[in-house]
């Protein structure tokens, strides 16, 4: 059974808070409509992917509670866990615990994303086909 209450702070599932339901960010994001829209793109933490789910179910070994909070274009969807730390899994079936927090999620997401534009737009300084990564020019696909 899942409670929650305007705002989405608290959420309780089957009697465990998730407890970093608090991050300032998430909290932002989910009142303002313009900030979720700018956490999806560019920095692919899409809010309202949380609704479809994730393309499997996915368990925590210790059984604990998930609550699906974002999902990215890939397929990839971010949960949070009963003690607030973030796990991603992806469409492929990896996953682990990527942050200790939802803030320090999105810290990791926007620089990562951050750092994959400016590696495209080197690249495309220098004529590279952004499409191509440096190691596999030359080979057959």
């Amino acid at each position: 059974m899942i409670a929650s209450y305007r705002g989405a702070i608290p959420l309780s599932v089957d009697g465990v808070t998730f407890c970093d339901m608090t991050d300032h960010a998430l909290r932002l994001l989910r009142q303002d409509r313009r900030l979720a829209e700018l956490a999806a793109f560019p920095f692919d933490f899409d809010l309202a992917r949380a609704a479809h789910g994730h393309v499997e179910e996915v368990r925590l070994a210790s059984g604990g509670p998930l609550e699906t909070v974002a999902g990215d274009d890939t397929g990839g969807t971010y949960f949070i866990c009963a003690d607030g730390s973030v796990l991603y899994a992806d469409s492929e079936g990896a996953a682990g615990i990527i942050g200790s927090s939802v803030d320090e999620t999105l810290e990791l997401v926007r620089s990562a994303r951050l750092a994959r534009l400016r590696t495209s737009v080197a690249g495309r300084r220098r004529g590279e086909d952004p499409g191509v990564r440096r190691g596999d020019r030359g080979r057959d696909p």
